[in-house]
């Protein structure tokens, strides 16, 4: 059970204004943009990206919707069966920046200073998606040196692949390695982690994305307002 904890993420200041619902820097204010930019620099120090993880053989079970990870521990839906179908293994992660954002935004927030909890929370998401991307990419790598492909990120709560499979997750990977915790409510601690599955396999070709806006059902989702050609990173 690798911990992965060398990853260096990069956080671009165009991805935290849309994380905080600002379409380029339309109608952002210069004091704006220079507090941003302010709070990116003095908080890499709390951001300490790190993931957990195994790659391990799976069977599909057709008639029940689901797949199974050394025939005890299940992940349902169509949508996670549709995905890993011609795969011949998952990776199966917890990947979390620790508790530092989440400290800093709530210190912001008792002070009555929304504005600066409000940037860190969208720089928190952006450290976030990118350690994903980067982790993504280093499987990617992997992956081909294999003569495999990988597919685009799978998390539970997308799509109709429910939450509560982030109990699996837990189930099959120690948390606690990188310091994270999942409550009664499926809900992580801390805030700022993910749970993700990725298939692999040669039967199947390498995703062009790390994250498919085809499948998403996310309303509004901030990638989506994104311009042709754009990326995540």
């Amino acid at each position: 059970m690798p911990v992965e904890s060398s990853i260096a993420v990069k956080i671009k200041r165009s991805v935290v204004l849309r994380n905080m619902g600002y379409v380029g820097r339309e109608g952002v204010s210069q004091d704006a943009l220079q507090e941003v930019d302010e709070a990116i620099s003095s908080c890499m120090p709390f951001i300490k990206p790190m993931v957990v993880y195994d790659k391990l053989p799976f069977e599909v079970d057709h008639r029940e919707k689901a797949v199974w990870i050394k025939g005890r521990y299940r992940f349902k839906g169509d949508y996670i069966v549709r995905n890993l179908e011609g795969a011949d293994w998952m990776v199966v992660a917890i990947t979390t920046i620790g508790r530092g954002i989440d400290d800093l935004c709530d210190r912001c927030f008792e002070q009555g200073d929304y504005f600066k909890g409000l940037i860190y929370d969208a720089i928190g998401a952006a450290a976030l998606n990118n350690l994903n991307r980067r982790f993504w990419l280093k499987l990617v790598s992997e992956a081909k040196g294999e003569g495999m492909g990988i597919t685009h990120r799978l998390s539970p709560g997308h799509n109709d692949w429910h939450i509560k499979d982030q109990e699996t997750v837990f189930s099959v990977l120690d948390g606690s390695l990188i310091g994270v915790e999942l409550s009664e409510n499926y809900m992580m601690k801390p805030a700022k982690s993910l749970t993700v599955v990725y298939g692999m396999g040669k039967g199947i070709p390498v995703s062009r994305v790390d994250h498919d806006c085809v499948d998403c059902e996310l309303e509004g989702c901030a990638f989506r307002m994104m311009p042709r050609g754009g990326s995540h990173v």
